[in-house]
């Protein structure tokens, strides 16, 4: 009877130890030309731009906050977050800076001048207007490090600068 219970007790801790534990999670990237993707350039851009993005979710994973920093960067007019794994082009999901293109509208802060520190912070949440995927999706592409995020410029419209997401 003893041998019961404590295996009974063992087998309920065991069981407790692995259920899943949310808890909030760090992503980051250091953008750059050399991870610059396109046919015209296949072996990266040329350019001093840089930026460094950081992504934390809240601890039930419904929440992820963006911090992006860019350094030597001028004329940035947008950034997104896109699906692709390194090296291929993806479809863009997520918005980080830039005019949504679906509320078009007068920004005199679009195009930036020069850049040499925080460029914007925000949320991305279900529901809000500049995420096209669930959130739960993003994360996952994201845990397999198939998210990058895409900075372009005046001078470079397709972008200048990119950086793979991963787990940090």
């Amino acid at each position: 009877m003893k041998n019961y219970w404590l295996s009974t007790i063992v087998g309920m801790a065991i069981f407790t130890l692995a259920l899943p534990v949310h808890a909030a999670s760090t992503y980051t990237t250091k953008a750059s030309g050399a991870e610059y993707v396109s046919v015209e350039y296949p072996d990266g851009r040329a350019t001093d731009a840089s930026c460094r993005v950081t992504l934390q979710t809240n601890e039930d994973e419904s929440k992820l906050k963006y911090r992006m920093e860019c350094y030597n960067a001028v004329g940035i007019t947008e950034a997104y977050l896109h699906v692709g794994p390194e090296g291929t082009i993806g479809p863009a999901v997520a918005q980080l800076f830039g005019v949504p293109s679906h509320r078009p509208y007068f920004d005199p802060q679009i195009p930036t001048g020069p850049v040499s520190g925080l460029l914007t912070e925000g949320t991305l949440r279900d529901g809000g207007d500049t995420l096209t995927m669930p959130i739960e999706d993003l994360l996952w592409d994201m845990h397999n490090g198939d998210i990058y995020v895409n900075i372009a410029t005046e001078r470079n419209i397709r972008g200048e600068v990119r950086g793979q997401i991963g787990a940090f």
